[in-house]
């Protein structure tokens, strides 16, 4: 099991010489073990993430959708190539929720791009769905966490 914090950083990404010792991107976590690759939260951090092989089980969680933590998402260029697919969940809200949620973050009216109409193979899951789906290979769990708006860890 390996973990890779590609980002740890406030709601701003900053790039200085006083801010390299804890990192200049925000917030993005990766978890790699047995053909997995379970990345918490897309900040600015996501865009360093390698997706690596096409047979590795790729799941997004997201604790929570203030900005700073979904920013990086539509960055990575991995998320694009159909033949990575890549699985979106949350305690946050239900898989259609999570769903509308990002499209709303990441079209025309807030971002140059719709992005879901350019990743059709991702697919977004109920958070209990997600448990059981995985629940031969590992265990998921999450609580919620003080965190202005509402979170999970």
């Amino acid at each position: 099991m390996k973990v890779t914090v590609h980002g740890c950083r406030g709601s701003i990404a900053t790039a200085s010489p006083n801010t390299q010792k804890y990192g200049v991107n925000t917030t993005c976590f990766e978890l790699s073990f047995k053909g997995y690759k379970i990345v918490f939260d897309t900040g600015t951090g996501f865009q360093n993430l390698a997706f690596a092989g096409k047979d590795i089980t790729k799941l997004i969680l997201y604790s929570h959708f203030h900005h700073d933590y979904i920013q990086g998402l539509d960055f990575h260029d991995g998320l694009f190539d159909k033949g990575h697919q890549v699985t979106f969940s949350t305690a946050l809200v239900r898989g259609d929720h999570l769903r509308r949620t990002t499209n709303t973050y990441f079209s025309g009216q807030y971002f140059p791009m719709d992005m879901l109409s350019k990743t059709p193979h991702i697919q977004f899951k109920d958070i209990t769905f997600t448990k059981a789906c995985f629940a031969p290979d590992f265990q998921l769990d999450w609580l919620a966490l003080a965190h202005p708006g509402c979170s999970y860890g």
